[in-house]
This record gives structure tokens, C-alpha cells and sequence, in this order.
């Protein structure tokens, strides 16, 4: 399999963008030894832009009712259920060892009845 380039692969402050030194680190499937893709080597500068842009994000967040915030994670498992099956491939790609864990994880990660019931628990029981 050809590796693939994940270009813009770090996700800052709202944008997918590269490493400032343009380098990547390879990403080798344990299974084959072989070069399943490639990912943006992040270094100082891009963690302390993440983790500056973190903390700007968090107070307009927290501003957010458990309602409000429930939304965009409710989104999340709707946009995860429908390309279940490509991520569970994309995993079985990159390794034997994720092929068991894969088919289960994901699917109870997004388990509707689970996450729904969790954001509903979540909503109630938070004061505003």
C-alpha cells in the first residue's frame, strides 16, 4: 500500500494547516512493516498555538448551556455512525492489532442509545 500524505493533518484554532518546518513522520502499520501514512510533525510553536487557541475556545464553551454543548457532540456521532465502516477499514489498514478492537470500539463508541442517554444525563443534572 502507498503511503498516503495527510496534508494540512493539524487541526489549530479552527484550521487544518501543516508544520511550520513542513517535515512529516511516517506512520508504520505494525502488521506489515510498511508505510501507512504519513502525518505533520508538530513542533513547540504548533503545540503552544493548539493549546493558546484551547484555552481561547474554552470560555465561549463554558459560556454554552449542557443543551448548547450537547449539539455539536450529538453532530459528532451522527457524522462517525455514517462513515462507520470506512473508519473500521481505515483501522484494519493500519494494523492487526486494531482489527478486533476496531469493529467493536467504534461502534460502541457511537452507540446512539449510550451516547444519547449520556447527553440527556449530562443536561439534567447540570446547573446552569
Amino acid at each position: 500500500m502507498a503511503a498516503v500524505q495527510l496534508r494540512g493533518s493539524l487541526y489549530i484554532n479552527g484550521r487544518w494547516c501543516e508544520a511550520d518546518s513542513g517535515r512529516a513522520i511516517d506512520v508504520i502499520n505494525p502488521a506489515t512493516e510498511e508505510v501507512a501514512c504519513q502525518v505533520a510533525c508538530c513542533g513547540r510553536a504548533e503545540t503552544e498555538r493548539a493549546i493558546d487557541a484551547a484555552h481561547k475556545a474554552f470560555a465561549a464553551w463554558r459560556a454554552l448551556t449542557p443543551y448548547e454543548r450537547a449539539a455539536p457532540l450529538r453532530k459528532t456521532a451522527d457524522l462517525i455512525r455514517r462513515r462507520v465502516t470506512a473508519l473500521i477499514e481505515g483501522m484494519k489498514q493500519r494494523g492487526a492489532r486494531y482489527v478486533y478492537a476496531s469493529d467493536h470500539s467504534i461502534s460502541t463508541l457511537v452507540d446512539y442509545d449510550s451516547f444519547r442517554y449520556a447527553l440527556d444525563v449530562y443536561r439534567e443534572h447540570m446547573t446552569y
